[in-house]
């Protein structure tokens, strides 16, 4: 699935450059480091925003690109991540939840749809797990296949459809989301990321790039095994801090 999504998207670079108009435009946006791509000219902070109201805010605003959404634990990532995704889902788009393992995905489900209750806003989920893996609110359905996935998206049943990569990488939900969530993003390696990140038009990285890289066994060229927020902040961490949180 990843080796096919990653020769798909090598493929259209070949054929019409990195930074060219087009598809997968989050996951070139990822490579080149680019800055948050919106909708609308727009202030990455304004005067007097809080950090977590700025990513609300820019969340809301992508067009196919990438926010990068930094910081160490206990920082408030999964509470700010969580309230967007709710903002987006209110505003009518739909949202994908990925992440490195079931237990880091359930914690950001479980966060979405307390905040939901919060604001008010009626949030259809769908988490692709077992029934010992799944999320602890019982407002979100739980399926078993990916089948089922497809058929939920087909009968547009769903707002919010979570799952790990080897979900978001499969081709039949390529472009099926407007944007996707990635919680702990220092875990998935930058490879994964751009794998998933065909499946919706922008991309949302929560993460800490001081973290542990995701694991793994194998022998890879240097820099294969790099986070995706440690790719993407390596150049702009000392330039701004408008991502951090």
């Amino acid at each position: 699935l990843f080796r096919a999504a990653l020769t798909e998207l090598g493929e259209q670079v070949a054929v019409s450059g990195i930074d060219a108009p087009g598809p997968a435009r989050s996951a070139r946006d990822l490579l080149l480091r680019r800055p948050p791509r919106l909708l609308a000219a727009a202030p990455q902070r304004e005067p007097g925003e809080e950090s977590a109201a700025a990513v609300r805010r820019l969340a809301g605003l992508l067009d196919g690109g990438v926010l990068a959404v930094q910081g160490p634990p206990g920082a408030g990532k999964t509470h700010t991540g969580a309230r967007a995704v709710v903002d987006l889902i209110r505003a009518g788009k739909r949202v994908g939840v990925t992440a490195s393992s079931h237990k880091v995905i359930g914690n950001l489900l479980d966060a979405v749809m307390a905040a939901a209750r919060e604001a008010g806003v009626p949030v259809r989920a769908l988490q692709k797990a077992d029934e010992l893996q799944r999320c602890g609110d019982v407002d979100v359905q739980c399926v078993g296949s990916n089948g089922q996935v497809v058929d939920a998206l087909d009968g547009g049943d769903v707002d919010l459809v979570a799952g790990t990569s080897w979900l978001f990488a499969r081709p039949e939900l390529a472009g099926r989301r407007g944007g996707l969530v990635v919680d702990e993003a220092g875990q998935l390696s930058l490879a994964n990321t751009l794998a998933v990140s065909r499946a919706a038009a922008s991309l949302v990285l929560l993460g800490d790039p001081q973290q542990l890289r995701q694991p793994g066994r194998g022998i890879h060229p240097d820099g294969a095994d790099v986070s995706a927020p440690v790719s993407y902040t390596h150049l702009r961490a000392h330039e701004t801090d408008s991502y951090i949180v």
